[in-house]
């Protein structure tokens, strides 16, 4: 953990003045209090945005390292644990990366080192981006997880070679002669295709999934054996190669660049290269995009060198989309109405109003400009005028309000205002703010019960746990059942069965877990079981009629590199029957290789 203790007289040395200023501000509890409020109300905030707010609401100027530093510092106190790193390793870029990764992101690594000790940091990030929308470069992602398996111990460290070498060996033993093939073709086309392009092309034609490096592998023993003009390519032919990747880019292409550049002037290159390849279908490298924004930015005359990094490189990508007049005119008017509106009541109207998903901070970067253009300041704001809008929202829950929140509380005491807040608003349509719920909800705890009046962390914890667990006997019992007729039957499968036969909302993970210590309870452990034999289980549960096989093979007919998503979603279209991918895949493959005999 940086420790601001640690570095305050290297960060201001040769300044006293700074250094004062350095003490003083970390003693002002108030605007700890300001900042922490503000890491509650995003967990993703940016060093510039409390630093903005700070100084608007207390005239307190700090710069930016001090502020990435103490949001840092408060992460620890507020148990939000950034991963611990030495105050030598700590340079500005590390900084906002620890800044970045705060707990949500690391408990993210850290599930997925324990689902897999093997994960590499290409796969950890992929799996990150989908899950929680933050998106770092590999390297930084590959730094966490050197540091997080020192921090669970030798089992993630310490990796057994045999291990990796069989996993390895798992992904290998993957590949069937149709993707062989699939390989081979891309290298006929392009004998400089990389591993990462091919990967990328073998699971867009065949649903494929595995490792870049197994796919590296697999082409080096391919090139080998097409002869020694692919295995043994010069440095020159290379750069050769790459001039022909820049020279792909047509007039129409840097057209499209521009075009992406006005919508977006702060656009990374691989977003670019992205767009690009979805209107145009040409799939260059991120170099050679960069060096085209590059000289077109300058073209254009929009050229900024000093530009913000958190502008360029949004953490969340759903926070990119730029906001278009009708959406500032809508936050103009909200503001008109009602000047104290906060960002999050403004950004679920904006939702409701206009269908835009953006970021909390990006909302209230834009309400501040608007307000200074309004002249509503938010530190000039009348307090008594503040507190006077309080009053009307708890004026706007009458008794039928205050019942229904009585009836959430009988129902469960621990519920929260948000939820409480969302439910009101089905209910009754009442739109008011969070703040004015969690304020009547507290008064109703006190006459229900006493001893839930002041809920403490471990309660809400305890609610939270069971909450992810609604799983009774009853549910087990069925669970036990569908185990006992099929053992090989996967958690999705099981998760529908049980939602069809009792409406019981859980995540997939909960009945994985239920269903890993059944079996060791029936004494059916999965892991133990024979792959061959789950296969047969496996073909015996989904076995095909000779007029289905025959519909397969006509799919491969008008499209032979069609995948098994594509064939079982066309399949269930056309038959109703759906079978899960895998088993597609299978029959796909035994088509091809002619092992049934349909004419």
């Amino acid at each position: 953990m940086y420790n601001i203790d640690d570095d305050i007289g290297t960060l201001s040395e040769g300044n006293d003045s700074e250094k004062c200023l350095y003490k003083n501000v970390k003693t002002k509890n108030s605007d700890s209090g300001h900042l922490k409020e503000y890491q509650k109300e995003d967990t993703f905030i940016e060093s510039t945005k409390p630093k903005t707010i700070l100084s608007e609401e207390s005239s307190l100027k700090v710069n930016n390292q001090y502020t990435i530093e103490h949001l840092v510092k408060l992460d620890k106190e507020s148990n939000l644990e950034c991963v611990a790193l030495s105050s030598s390793t700590i340079k500005d870029k590390q900084l906002r990366d620890c800044a970045m990764l705060i707990y949500p992101h690391v408990k993210c690594l850290t599930k997925y080192l324990k689902e897999d000790n093997l994960i590499g940091p290409t796969k950890a990030r992929k799996l990150m981006r989908e899950e929680i929308g933050l998106d770092l470069s590999v390297q930084t992602v590959n730094k966490y997880l050197k540091m997080l398996r020192e921090k669970l111990g030798p089992e993630y460290s310490n990796l057994d070679p045999s291990v990796i070498k069989n996993r390895q060996l798992d992904d290998l033993a993957k590949f069937k002669n149709l993707h062989l093939e699939c390989l081979k073709e891309y290298l006929k086309e392009d004998s400089f295709i990389g591993p990462t392009e091919a990967n990328r092309k073998l699971k867009k034609d065949t649903s494929l999934e595995v490792s870049v490096s197994t796919v590296r592998k697999a082409m080096s023993n391919l090139r080998k054996e097409m002869g020694l003009e692919y295995s043994k390519l010069d440095q020159s032919t290379i750069n050769s190669r790459r001039l022909a990747d820049r020279s792909k880019l047509k007039d129409f292409h840097l057209e499209c660049l521009k075009k992406i550049l006005k919508e977006s002037d702060s656009i990374g290159s691989a977003k670019a290269r992205d767009i690009l390849y979805q209107e145009t279908d040409l799939y260059v490298s991120i170099p050679t995009i960069y060096r085209h924004l590059k000289a077109l930015k300058k073209e254009m005359g929009i050229e900024n060198p000093n530009i913000d990094q958190s502008t360029v490189k949004s953490r969340r990508p759903g926070c990119r989309t730029k906001f278009k007049d009708l959406h500032l005119e809508c936050l103009r008017n909200y503001l008109v109405k009602d000047r104290f509106i906060g960002p999050a009541e403004a950004k679920n109207r904006i939702q409701e109003d206009t269908g835009l998903e953006i970021g909390l901070s990006t909302i209230q970067k834009a309400m501040t400009k608007l307000r200074k253009e309004m002249n509503i300041e938010r530190a000039s704001l009348d307090q008594s005028a503040v507190k006077n809008r309080e009053l009307k929202d708890r004026a706007k829950l009458k008794d039928s309000h205050l019942e229904c929140l009585k009836k959430y509380l009988n129902e469960d005491i621990l519920i929260g205002p948000t939820e409480s807040r969302n439910r009101l608003q089905e209910e009754t349509n009442l739109k008011i703010s969070v703040y004015a719920v969690k304020r009547a909800m507290l008064k109703l705890r006190k006459e229900i019960n006493v001893e839930y009046a002041n809920l403490d962390t471990s309660s809400v914890k305890d609610r939270q746990s069971k909450h992810r667990s609604k799983l009774k006997d009853a549910h087990l019992a069925l669970l036990r059942k569908y185990l006992a007729r099929d053992n090989f039957i996967g958690p999705t499968k099981a998760w529908n069965l049980l939602h069809e036969e009792t409406s019981l909302e859980v995540h997939v993970s909960t009945i994985q877990r239920a269903m890993k210590k059944l079996r060791i309870d029936m004494g059916l452990e999965i892991s133990s079981l024979d792959s061959s034999m789950r296969n047969a289980k496996s073909t015996k549960q989904a076995k095909l009629k000779v007029s289905q096989l025959k519909r397969l093979k006509k799919y491969l007919k008008d499209d032979e590199f069609i995948g098994p998503m594509e064939a079982r979603n066309r399949f269930e279209e056309e038959t109703g029957i759906r079978l899960t991918i895998s088993n597609m895949r299978e029959y796909l493959i035994n088509i091809k290789e002619k092992s049934y005999n349909i004419n």
